[in-house]
């Protein structure tokens, strides 16, 4: 099973080198780019008396109930997880054999997960919270989750960032700062060398698998937040060697399929490798079509 590590002490110990954000935590800078019902980002602790800037005091969503978890899990496995496989499944399975059966302690980060889950998952009628109560839960465990530079916190931000681009559809009111967002997490991929195919690193075969779908993951996200912005692109492929994922099936673990209809048995990545081709090109395109060069010499723009 694959276990999250401290990413960022094994590049290191490979000679990765790894840039200062000058004291400005990434935790902070995540923050101002939250914004759902004008609301700021708790810490962990929550007052449920505090009051916001709305008047109001936070609406803080429970877990999932147990009887309605088959339908989020089958529904984010189904809507998000075939095109954007950012979740380890057996850390997943084991999370919710922690909360829900052996009633052991987690960690933040499973916390967080289950959390948004429920949050990206259709909505389920019969569940007294709807996915925004169930986000707005999971972002008060941010800071915390981005204390450090790990790729967990990547993934934090891509799950954030789905949610996001999620919101456009919806009420400003419930937007996310997506260009903000994905930024931060491609300078925290390169800095713990996602962009990168390096053999003499110390990573198992399950650790380098999961690490290249969270990286196309994000690069897939990345192309297609900056041509719905009209932005530029963080990375140009010519400074990627990491290689495609190599796994186009995945039966599901045991402690997963124990939440789940007989019927779903295992995921189908083909979607996946698909689109970050789609996104490949689409990239291409932004970089040809939309982006002015200019002529330094004589300062005229050309198309």
């Amino acid at each position: 099973m694959f276990t999250p590590s401290n990413d960022l002490e094994r590049c290191a110990e490979v000679g990765h080198i790894v840039g200062s954000m000058s004291g400005i935590t990434i935790a902070a800078l995540v923050s101002s780019s939250l914004s759902l019902y004008g609301e700021v980002v708790m810490g962990d602790a929550v007052d449920s008396q505090t009051q916001h800037p709305t008047g109001r005091p936070p609406i803080i969503a429970c877990f999932p109930p147990v009887d309605l978890l088959s339908s989020y899990i089958t529904g984010y496995l189904t809507s998000v997880h075939q095109w954007y496989p950012i979740i380890d499944l057996n850390l997943l399975g084991d999370s919710l054999h922690a909360m829900y059966q052996s009633r052991e302690h987690m960690d933040l980060f499973p916390r967080f997960v289950i959390l948004m889950v429920a949050a990206l998952a259709p909505p389920n009628p019969d569940d007294m919270n709807d996915p925004a109560d169930y986000f707005r839960f999971a972002i008060t465990l941010v800071p915390s989750l981005l204390a450090s530079k790990t790729l967990d916190g990547i993934k934090v931000l891509l799950l954030l960032c789905i949610y996001g681009m999620r919101s456009w559809q919806c009420s400003a009111a419930q937007d996310v700062n997506t260009w903000e967002l994905i930024g931060m997490a491609m300078r925290l991929a390169v800095s713990i060398g996602l962009t990168r195919n390096n053999e003499k690193w110390s990573f198992t075969l399950a650790e380098v698998e999961h690490r290249r779908k969270v990286w196309w993951s994000l690069y897939s996200m990345e192309r297609y937040i900056a041509i719905m912005t009209g932005r530029i692109l963080s990375i140009r492929n010519e400074g990627i060697d990491a290689l495609m994922p190599q796994t186009l099936y995945e039966t599901l673990p045991d402690r997963l399929l124990a939440f789940l209809p007989k019927s779903l048995t295992a995921v189908d990545y083909r979607p996946f490798v698909h689109l970050i081709e789609q996104r490949r090109l689409l990239g291409d395109v932004l970089g040809t079509v939309y982006i002015t060069y200019v002529n330094r010499t004589t300062g005229e723009h050309t198309d």
